[in-house]
């Protein structure tokens, strides 16, 4: 199965649904905090959204979805491999 990377459009498209500026994360220095947990491995995200409702995690699994971009999810930044889903 192949996936679209993310793109201007997509991060475009993240930015419209997450209307707060700084919700949508792109730059190498902010994805590398999220790039490794408990587990094995250390995986660079293409970008990191910081949602804080049901519409707007809705809006971007819809997206995601529709695009075919894979999503991991992150539960409270503890860095335990059993908060995600992969």
């Amino acid at each position: 199965m192949t996936y679209r990377k993310v793109d201007g459009e997509i991060v475009s498209s993240l930015r419209t649904i997450l209307k707060e500026n700084g919700r949508v994360l792109t730059e190498k220095s902010d994805l590398a905090s999220y790039s490794f947990d408990a587990s094995f491995g250390t995986y660079l995200p293409e970008a990191v959204v910081q949602p804080v409702s049901a519409e707007e995690v809705a809006a971007i699994m819809k997206l995601a979805y529709r695009e075919r971009i894979p999503v991991i999810r992150e539960a409270n930044r503890r860095r335990c491999p059993a908060g995600r889903f992969r």
